[in-house]
């Protein structure tokens, strides 16, 4: 009798051992998918960014803070970067090679950082906000206000006998002749080689807002890519022609996209009114948001940050 109560009393603690132990192993296993799950951004909350913006918007803001990025950790995420700007570019490219890389990014970065942007929340609205309120900036050259001299902070001006908004351009320049880049030229200036049913597709993108956003995602991981340059000392490719080229291609990108135009109606319509605020008048555009359109684009230039953006728009809106 003794060893049977003996023998049930050695199963029962054996078994009350295999169950503690397997309580600790989900509890230490629960604990690891948090972890994992805090040093993620995520897009599920209300009027969230798409991560690539949060990440982006979020490294400029942490710059402010302790929890910057450093000279190292730039060096290391750049090349990262500039492969998540070139996939999110490309037309072939599929969305999980661009998280892949995003998620490189935030396992390259510490958890504290990524959760700290993931506590911004950052929304269109709040994201506009930081802008407003300087918390945020990029595109303007080194210190220059909207009233600095152009010739010495970078700013732009249109060259003599095309002032600003006038169509046609000279022949070659800023604007390969003709305001808008030749073939092959990038953006929406290469309309010679967009079919029919690109264009149309282009143009219902920016009726529904998403062409726009696009450019502003765009803008901000420019802006994200030319501060860790700036970190390691890495000098931004300038466009081939020297700090002003691109900008007048720029700029009739934005306003054909924004008034959902093909450059050569653009190009006809200009030569016609003698100017972008009376294109835009002329079909109802908001002038504000082609401004915007126009200073995104001038932001995704890699030479934004010798340009006073705000002012270049001002100038060819006149205002």
């Amino acid at each position: 009798m003794k060893k049977l109560i003996f023998l049930l009393l050695t199963i029962l603690l054996i078994v009350g051992t295999a169950c503690s132990s397997g309580g600790e192993t989900a509890v230490t296993n629960t604990a690891s998918t948090n972890t994992d799950q805090a040093a993620r951004l995520n897009d599920t909350y209300s009027d969230a960014l798409p991560i690539m913006v949060q990440l982006a918007a979020g490294t400029l803001k942490l710059d402010q803070t302790d929890l910057a990025v450093d000279e190292t950790l730039a060096a290391e995420i750049l090349p990262l970067w500039q492969a998540a700007q070139s996939l999110s570019a490309s037309d072939t490219a599929a969305s999980v090679e661009v998280n892949a890389v995003l998620n490189q990014i935030q396992d390259a970065m510490s958890p504290e950082q990524i959760v700290a942007i993931a506590d911004m929340a950052l929304t269109a609205d709040s994201l506009t906000e930081l802008l407003e309120s300087g918390a945020i900036s990029f595109g303007r050259g080194l210190g220059q206000g909207p009233n600095s001299d152009s010739a010495a902070d970078g700013g732009f001006t249109p060259p003599a006998g095309f002032g600003p908004g006038v169509g046609g351009g000279p022949g070659g320049g800023d604007f390969g002749g003709g305001g808008f880049g030749g073939p092959g030229a990038g953006g929406f200036g290469a309309g010679a080689d967009l079919s029919e049913d690109d264009i149309a597709t282009r143009q219902a993108e920016f009726a529904s807002g998403e062409g726009f956003a696009d450019i502003q995602n765009q803008a901000m991981v420019g802006a994200v890519i030319r501060l860790l340059q700036t970190k390691t000392g890495v000098e931004p490719e300038l466009p081939q022609g020297g700090p002003q080229a691109g900008i007048g291609e720029a700029i009739m990108t934005a306003v054909a996209e924004t008034l959902n135009l093909t450059a050569e109606e653009l190009q006809t319509e200009l030569t016609e009114s003698g100017s972008v605020l009376a294109v835009v008048e002329a079909h109802g555009g908001d002038v504000t948001a082609v401004r915007e359109a126009i200073i995104a684009n001038l932001n995704a230039l890699p030479n934004a940050a010798d340009l006073d953006v705000e002012q270049i728009a001002n100038d060819w809106l006149g205002q």
